[in-house]
């Protein structure tokens, strides 16, 4: 089994892994504090078949759907069938490769959270002082850049989860697998921080941070949530999100390509 953001993973069977796919796996990191009893898991049924289609293409990506109460994934190598809610997929996949497992996983990762309680985000996060931010925004707008400019440590430049919250503790947030490795000083790391703020990005000849109401804040964050398609899981999104603007501040900030907004942001935030 391996743990992700707040979720076990299982393979069935076991030995069905291939090289390539344990390559991929065994880059995990070890279990953290959300590797509690009683985490939720998700079981992956294995099938190897090997005439799908050409070799797989990592850019071409996968049809995703919603099918009698499934995520179904198609692609020219691989099929992948989801069910969120009993916590079961079958992968039916070329074992050479890790492609299949991988878009799978991913696509898993981000059907399930909204039912535990937690959410995917296309964001940059950052930890500062032990607290974390989850830096979202349009493509293009600055993520990537912010994150590699960041004096801070990185969680993630890409793909960033908001876990599950167990007996009312505070939000945390952590990096996928998913990402590039945490970058920054890591003297004093916190890999899974409680989640201080979510900061929209914005665009601006100089730097500017507002508050956002939360009605506004729903709006901005339903647009950078990575949830497949599926009444249950939006409907289960929607309430995550409701949730997050109810306990954690959120942010528009503007800033230019030409500045460092990392100063003025921590003193905005009071990190």
């Amino acid at each position: 089994m391996i743990l992700l953001s707040g979720l076990g993973f299982a393979f069935e069977p076991e030995d069905a892994l291939s090289p390539a796919e344990r390559r991929w796996l065994a880059a995990f990191e070890p279990p953290s504090k959300s590797a509690a009893a009683g985490t939720p898991i998700l079981t992956f049924e294995l099938q190897s078949h090997r005439g799908l289609g050409a070799a797989p293409d990592p850019a071409m990506p996968a049809s995703l759907g919603w099918e009698g109460g499934r995520v179904v994934l198609r692609h020219a190598a691989f099929e992948s069938s989801i069910d969120p809610q009993a916590g079961r997929a079958w992968v039916r996949r070329d074992p050479e490769t890790a492609l299949a497992l991988i878009t799978t996983l991913r696509t898993a990762l981000s059907a399930r959270l909204p039912l535990e309680g937690g959410l995917v985000f296309h964001a940059a996060g950052l930890e500062r002082g032990g607290k974390g931010l989850v830096c979202f925004g349009p493509s293009g707008i600055g993520k990537s850049t912010l994150a590699a400019r960041s004096p801070w440590p990185v969680l993630s430049d890409e793909l960033v989860a908001v876990l599950p919250r167990r007996g009312g503790e505070a939000h945390r947030i952590s990096g996928t697998a998913f990402r590039r490795p945490p970058q920054g000083s890591l003297a004093s790391f916190t890999p899974e921080p409680p989640l201080a703020a979510l900061v929209e990005l914005a665009q601006g000849p100089e730097f500017r941070l507002e508050r956002l109401e939360p009605r506004a804040a729903v709006r901005r964050i339903l647009g950078s949530i990575t949830v497949p398609p599926g009444p249950p899981l939006w409907a289960a999104a929607l309430a995550v999100v409701g949730d997050l603007v109810a306990a954690v501040p959120c942010y528009r900030m503007a800033w230019s390509l030409d500045g460092d907004p990392f100063a003025p942001l921590a003193a905005g935030l009071e990190i």
